[in-house]
């Protein structure tokens, strides 16, 4: 991987470097809802995107985001707009 074509990993970007594999890919993204009796996965569209990244947003079904890489088919998974898995990326030492 080079330096010059890193792209950290960000929240409801189509195209960033992977935290697993580091590869700069693009990534699915899905998000997970729950309520009192059960949960729901559903994918996310533009407009539901946008709200999520707002720092306002406070939907309490909302429950977690997964990217998944298309390179390495791994997930990384976001609390609203903060990745939280893996915490530790490739490119770290």
């Amino acid at each position: 991987m080079e330096l010059d074509t890193y792209s950290p990993p960000t929240f409801s970007a189509k195209t960033f470097n992977c935290p697993h594999c580091g590869e700069l890919s693009e990534h699915a993204w899905d998000e997970i809802h729950h309520n009192e009796q059960d949960y729901t996965s559903k994918a996310l569209d533009s407009k539901r995107v946008s709200t999520l990244s707002d720092p306002d947003y406070s939907d309490q079904n909302h429950v977690i985001s997964i990217s998944r890489c298309q390179n390495c088919n791994l997930y990384s998974l976001w609390r609203y707009s903060s990745l939280i898995y893996p915490t530790k990326m490739i490119n770290e030492s």
